[in-house]
């Protein structure tokens, strides 16, 4: 009869023979794991993208010289990086900044893309072009005519207006004594209707400050105008007031 010895020694040893070789088979793969490891770092293959940085959207003007910039662009691998511009009216360029000129109205997509020439990335801008603006303020002459006695309404008529603009973009003040002196009332003109304090009559057009156009103002005592004080024109300018023409207060005699 055989003894158990030599079967458990059998079994002992497929056992020892099986775990080795799982250990041989876990070796090779963790060896295969870090020898692509070492080559992604030696080759660079654990790049990382780049982030494309095409500024802010943009208000111009008809005309007006735009400047485009790359350079806020980055890569976090160091990498130098390829510009490629592409604007939605055509022209393309590969420069990192630049100027180009836009002679039409209207909005304009930009898009930068970026390249590290392994990975890239792209962003995007909107330009407006609007119509060219005034490039100062308008020349209008104000002449008061006297109120009636008896009838206490004075008038500031425009004579003359060059050029012809939106009554939106002016204004106008009644102030005390002179016409710097303090505010009494103060409105932008088209805000103005044809009856109150202050009237506005817009003659031939309702949109345009024009030659014949005419405020009216009734004094009361919400509105304490009288004799010396100044009725003041401005015209709204870059951010700014500025004044146009100034009339007195007066009574016909």
């Amino acid at each position: 009869m055989e003894s158990e010895e030599p079967k458990e020694k059998k079994k002992l040893s497929k056992r020892t023979i099986i775990i080795a070789a799982v250990v041989v088979v876990v070796i090779i793969i963790l060896a295969i794991i870090l020898t692509s490891s070492e080559d992604s770092l030696l080759n660079g293959n654990d790049n990382q993208p780049p982030a494309a940085d095409a500024g802010q959207n943009i208000n111009v003007t008809v005309g007006q010289r735009v400047l485009f910039d790359g350079s806020n662009s980055t890569d976090p691998d160091g990498d130098e990086l390829i510009y490629h511009w592409e604007f939605s009216d055509g022209p393309k360029y590969s420069e990192e900044k630049f100027y180009r000129y836009f002679n039409t109205t209207g909005d304009f997509t930009v898009k930068l893309t970026v390249n590290d020439g392994k990975e890239q990335s792209s962003a995007e801008i909107t330009i407006k072009v609007n119509p060219e603006g005034p490039t100062g303020p308008p020349e209008v002459d104000l002449e008061a005519k006297p109120a009636a006695p008896l009838i206490g309404i004075y008038n500031f008529i425009v004579r003359s207006a060059e050029p012809e603009e939106q009554l939106a973009n002016f204004t106008f003040a009644i102030r005390k004594a002179s016409k710097d002196g303090p505010i009494l009332y103060k409105n932008d003109v088209s805000a103005l209707g044809t009856t109150g304090n202050v009237s506005f009559i817009d003659s031939p057009t309702q949109t345009l400050l024009d030659t014949n156009d005419n405020f009216m103002v009734n004094p009361d005592t919400t509105l304490p105008a009288e004799d010396g004080d100044f009725f003041v024109l401005y015209y709204k300018f870059q951010g700014d007031e500025v004044e146009l023409d100034y009339e007195e207060f007066k009574t016909a005699i």
